[in-house]
């Protein structure tokens, strides 16, 4: 990838971030492809996800989760 599909890349997961990202306290998590992570859980692949961030307010504490698989 030359520099501008890294830049892009980037800028298309702030963007995703920011529309997942609560401000009023709650979180909704939707956890995908539930099987496929199990499978990696259970190799060694990876132990945890984390949730995407929320906040109390806008200008409240911030908070994210891990889920340990």
């Amino acid at each position: 990838m030359d520099q501008d599909d890294v830049r892009l890349s980037s800028m298309e997961t702030k963007l995703a971030d920011l529309e997942l990202t609560s401000h009023d306290g709650t979180l909704l998590w939707k956890i995908t492809e539930v099987g496929r992570r199990r499978r990696e859980a259970v190799s060694g692949q990876v132990v945890s996800i984390q949730s995407p961030a929320f906040y109390t307010s806008r200008t409240g504490q911030f908070g994210s989760c891990y889920y340990i698989l």
